[in-house]
Formats: C-alpha cells, structure tokens, sequence
C-alpha cells in the first residue's frame, strides 16, 4: 500500500511541476482567443476594403470605356450604391461662367428642381 501511495504522491507532485511549466510555456487559452478574435477582426476589414478597392476600380473602368456620358452615370449609381447606400444620388456640373449649376444626372427618389437638365442658380463661396 505505501508504494501505491507514494506513487500518488509522486504522480501528483510531478503533474503540480508539469503544470506550472506549461504556464509559462506559452499563451493561456483565453490569450489565443482573444488574438484569434482579433485576426477575425482584422480578416473582415481586408476583405471590405479590398471589395471597396474593387469597385472603385469597376468605377475607374466604367469612366475610361464608356463613350456615353448617360451611361457613365448610370453605372457610376450602380457601383456607388454597393459602397454607400444612398435613396438618391445626383451629378451636378458647375457652370461658373453663366453662374449656374447644371443637374446631369439623378437617380433615386425624385425631387422637385432637381432633375436632370434643371439649371440651379450658384450663389458662390
């Protein structure tokens, strides 16, 4: 029986010293959940800003191919909304010579004096 118990003793002592040195072999289980929680985090930002990256460039290309100004608009709206929601959305043109602004474009909810062709008078700065 004593070489039972002190085989007991002798495994508990051993665990007690196996134990404390793994404490400071490496990161506790909440450290490595809080750093995998801040790489999820981190993950999620890469893949918004390289999908913003890509629409910008769908913007970018959509400018240099297409002859069509109402188009250019068009799909401009299109690629904007992915990025910023918006209930509308409108294209205005400085004329500062005739002291003017020209609305180009609109898309969205409709507003009064603010549709395409409407001239809305430039107050300046």
């Amino acid at each position: 029986m004593q070489n039972k118990s002190l085989s007991q003793e002798y495994l508990a002592h051993e665990f007690r010293l196996f134990s404390q040195g793994m404490e400071n072999f490496g990161p506790s289980l909440v450290e490595l959940k809080t750093a995998e929680e801040a790489l999820k985090g981190k993950d999620e930002a890469i893949w918004r800003l390289a999908k913003e990256n890509g629409i910008i460039a769908a913007i970018g290309r959509i400018i240099s191919s297409t002859p069509n100004i109402e188009k250019v608009y068009e799909r401009f709206a299109e690629e904007v909304k992915k990025l910023i929601p918006f209930e509308r959305l409108s294209v205005n043109l400085n004329d500062l010579g005739k002291g003017v602004i020209v609305n180009a474009y609109a898309s969205g909810i409709e507003v009064t004096g603010r549709q395409p062709g409407d001239l809305i008078p430039w107050l300046g700065p």
